[in-house]
């Protein structure tokens, strides 16, 4: 889980009320559950304490948006951590993309028809140029937590 920002926020009835307030923006984009409903073992350690976690995975991502609401001078804070992962549909299918792209890469040119069979370092060059590409589309985080946050925050600081 990664820090991915702070909001800021007034909320005249006290603490509880602060935690709907924030509890309400999170609900549009996930399930959201509250600390009573965590086991803190199921919880990465990095956002264990948290008061509210939302959760919005997919077969293809797992994502999670942990906040933490605290009071701050006349209003409250609400400091968000995301987390995302491949789930087990992407790993499967970016691997088996890479293993296949790596397997064409290593076929001997005889086994491809004509203009292939006599292209064969630009078919070797366009594979392993694939399977990199392949391989950085995996790995690289998704931004869409990034965004949510920064909807959160922002519905939180107009209201």
């Amino acid at each position: 889980m990664m820090d991915a920002g702070t909001a800021f926020f007034t909320c005249e009835e006290g603490f509880g009320s602060a935690i709907g307030k924030v509890k309400a923006a999170m609900a549009p984009y996930g399930k959201v559950l509250t600390a009573n409903h965590l086991e803190a073992e199921a919880l990465p350690s990095s956002c264990r304490g948290c008061d509210l976690l939302l959760e919005r995975s997919t077969p293809w991502r797992t994502r999670y948006i942990s906040c933490k609401v605290s009071s701050c001078g006349e209003g409250y804070a609400a400091e968000f951590k995301e987390g995302s992962r491949s789930g087990l549909l992407r790993s499967v299918t970016f691997a088996a993309l890479i293993l296949c792209l790596t397997v064409l890469t290593f076929l001997p040119s005889s086994l491809f028809p004509g203009a292939l069979a006599a292209a064969g370092a630009l078919r070797r060059i366009t594979c392993i140029a694939l399977a990199l590409l392949a391989a950085w589309l995996w790995m690289v985080p998704s931004l869409s937590g990034v965004k949510t946050v920064k909807a959160i925050a922002e519905s939180l600081s107009a209201s």
